[in-house]
């Protein structure tokens, strides 16, 4: 799934910065920002350099920022919530590539205490699904198999929204 440019002239900018983070968006986001979206204008450089060290597999190096991207004081708001969400999901993938399973769990059970986890949504299905691996890695058959099937669940109820 591609997100055309005209999706991310005229939508969110934090929803723009999470699709750019996670690849689906192939050209430049271009965003008007005022002084309120400073937060966001740092994260999306932070974003940038994080998503450069996950492809050269600089997996360390991406969690230190992504750690530090998790740490900016987002406001609370609809725009701020998948941000913060995918902040999350790849710090949890880049705990899970250095094979830091404890830490992976770890950060993730307390990313899905987080507001936008708080709902049925895609993020928290992604969430449950990391984790299940992240359990499947550890030896833990029986939670890997309990957040597997909590995540395929998830994704039905968001997509029979």
């Amino acid at each position: 799934m591609k997100i055309s440019k005209a999706v991310c002239l005229s939508g969110s900018l934090a929803f723009c910065l999470l699709f750019s983070f996670l690849g689906f968006v192939t050209v430049p986001v271009q965003v008007v920002a005022g002084p309120d979206d400073s937060v966001f204008m740092e994260a999306d450089s932070i974003f940038q350099l994080a998503k450069m060290k996950m492809k050269k597999r600089k997996y360390a190096e991406a969690e230190q920022l992504l750690r530090q991207l998790a740490a900016l004081n987002f406001p609370d708001s609809k725009k701020s919530r998948p941000i913060i969400a995918g902040t999350h999901l790849v710090l949890v993938d880049s705990l899970m590539r250095q094979k830091k399973w404890k830490q992976a769990l770890k950060d993730g059970h307390r990313a899905l205490k987080l507001r936008p986890y708080s709902k049925p949504s895609i993020y928290k299905a992604d969430m449950l699904k990391m984790l299940g691996k992240a359990f499947g890695r550890t030896g833990n058959d029986e939670k890997a198999t309990k957040y597997l099937e909590d995540s395929i669940a998830m994704f039905k109820k968001v997509r029979s929204r």
